[in-house]
């Protein structure tokens, strides 16, 4: 296994439909973008998508990608941005999920 990363990847609006469809191929492969529950964000009219995975896993999410035109890797700035919104977002729901039970 190796290090989990955090890695936040970005596309126009007229990948969205492609990009749904390759997280959902394959679900039960051990390779699947779907078991590692991207999170999927539109802000400022682009596609974020957020993905917590084994550093090695990226190889082959970044392979996937290449079919989609507009796919890149977010700008630093853009990733941490989105990444913290995630953390944020996560914080709030754990939160949240104590106060039922606290």
């Amino acid at each position: 296994m190796g290090e989990i990363e955090e890695r936040v990847y970005v596309c126009e609006p007229a990948d969205k439909a492609n990009l749904k469809k390759a997280i959902e191929a394959d679900p039960y492969a051990p390779n699947s973008l779907a078991r590692k529950a991207p999170q999927m964000k539109e802000v400022d009219g682009k596609v974020y998508i957020y993905i917590k995975a084994e550093s090695e896993f990226f190889k082959f999410a970044e392979e996937k990608f290449k079919e989609l035109p507009t796919m890149k890797r977010a700008e630093k700035a853009e990733e941490q941005k989105i990444v913290d919104m995630i953390h944020k977002e996560e914080e709030e729901a754990a939160g949240g999920f104590g106060n039922i039970f606290g």
